[in-house]
């Protein structure tokens, strides 16, 4: 099924909520990849270890630059761009990891799809690397928040590992065309609401409806909305108050 991507929220330790300002991500951001097809995986050429400084770096992977954007206040030095459609190649994120200039690195490749690249890009490089499988944006920011530079490696992959995993994601998307997608029937149209493990966990007529109906039944005092460039103000707003309305205490 093909889907065009609407928004993303996420929680971390049980906790939905949702912020006095919106994060506005442009999930629609283009790149230029040199992707690798038959020849033998190349990067740019490897650092010696004793140039690398002190310290550990964070290479996280964005959509767009508005997600770019909000990964990089949250701590990431390196930003590779690359998404759902547009897999970044493990010389490009090796790249990245070269720039970062650190002994130890942290990637999050923030889409299942980029797991392998990244840990190849790891492979490809001098420093110490550590690739934590975000799954999508949300979840790693969600690690991102946790991240204490003060901390060792072995005392900061398991904090972000733990923050990844509590984030409870989903994000709106609307169907393209009728289809059957684990067992649940989407006619062209519908928006559903899908879970990187369950699949879709809600459906609407609108994103609204969607978002309401995947909240349903959850408890939570934190949220935080992600919406995409196609996403109006007056559409987040409608966003915001909905989703108050559907869990109380929010």
């Amino acid at each position: 099924v093909s889907f065009t991507q609407r928004c993303y929220l996420w929680a971390a330790d049980g906790l939905w909520s949702i912020p006095n300002r919106l994060h506005h991500a442009l999930a629609t951001g283009h790149a230029a990849f040199n992707q690798l097809a038959d020849g033998p995986l190349t990067a740019s050429p490897r650092p010696a270890a004793a140039s690398l400084g002190r310290g550990t770096s964070i290479v996280a992977v964005a959509a767009g630059s508005g997600l770019g954007d909000i990964l990089r206040s949250a701590g990431a030095s390196q930003i590779v761009h690359g998404g759902q459609t547009e897999n970044p190649s493990a010389a490009e994120i090796a790249s990245a990891i070269a720039h970062a200039g650190t002994e130890f690195v942290v990637v999050l490749p923030n889409n299942s799809n980029i797991v392998l690249a990244a840990r190849q890009a790891a492979d490809l490089s001098a420093a110490h690397v550590v690739v934590i499988p975000t799954r999508n944006a949300a979840e790693g920011i969600a690690a991102l928040l946790s991240w204490d530079p003060s901390l060792t490696l072995e005392e900061l992959v398991p904090r972000m590992e733990a923050a990844r995993a509590e984030a409870r994601t989903f994000r709106a998307v609307e169907a393209v065309r009728d289809a059957v997608v684990r067992g649940v029937s989407v006619k062209a149209g519908q928006i559903m609401a899908l879970d990187p493990v369950d699949g879709i966990i809600a459906t609407g007529s609108s994103d609204v409806e969607a978002i309401v109906a995947a909240l349903a039944g959850q408890s939570a005092e934190l949220i935080t909305l992600y919406v995409g460039a196609d996403v109006s103000e007056e559409q987040a707003a409608e966003f915001v108050s909905a989703v108050r309305g559907a869990i109380a205490g929010v």
